[in-house]
């Protein structure tokens, strides 16, 4: 039997764990770890998607960072360390650093915006073309 999300976040992201992290809500297929400032999710989509997002207390967690991996070549572990390495190869992100967060939430809300402009009708398809 494949191990479950919980026991995966315990093992890989015991760094965190030791680092002022603590497991907040655990089921089967979302985990969700908290420090003072930051929460930082993990779901597991038994379809194959794997999606962490980190984002500060008290703010919509649509609109933090974000890191999404699709089970395949990489398993769900696997891709639960790419997303720590990932976290940590930018300080900013753990830090809970506001300003960062900030910069995150215009950008999303203005893509958010382009998108339902675009499907709405109002405005052009937003980032890179694609081939037909």
């Amino acid at each position: 039997m494949a191990e479950g999300l919980g026991a995966l976040v315990r093992d890989r992201w015991a760094s965190l764990l030791a680092e002022g992290f603590d497991i907040a809500d655990e089921y089967a297929h979302r985990v969700s770890l908290l420090s003072p400032c930051l929460s930082v999710v993990a779901v597991h989509d038994p379809r194959g998607e794997v999606e962490v997002r980190a984002f500060r207390q008290g703010t919509e967690p649509h609109y933090g960072w974000s890191c999404t991996g699709m089970v395949d070549k990489a398993s769900v572990g696997r891709l639960l360390e790419m997303a720590l390495a990932e976290m940590r190869a930018e300080p900013v992100i753990l830090n809970g650093d506001p300003e960062f967060y900030a910069t995150v939430a215009r950008d999303k809300e203005g893509d958010a915006r382009a998108w339902t402009d675009y499907y709405a009708g109002q405005g052009p398809r937003p980032g890179a073309r694609h081939l037909p």
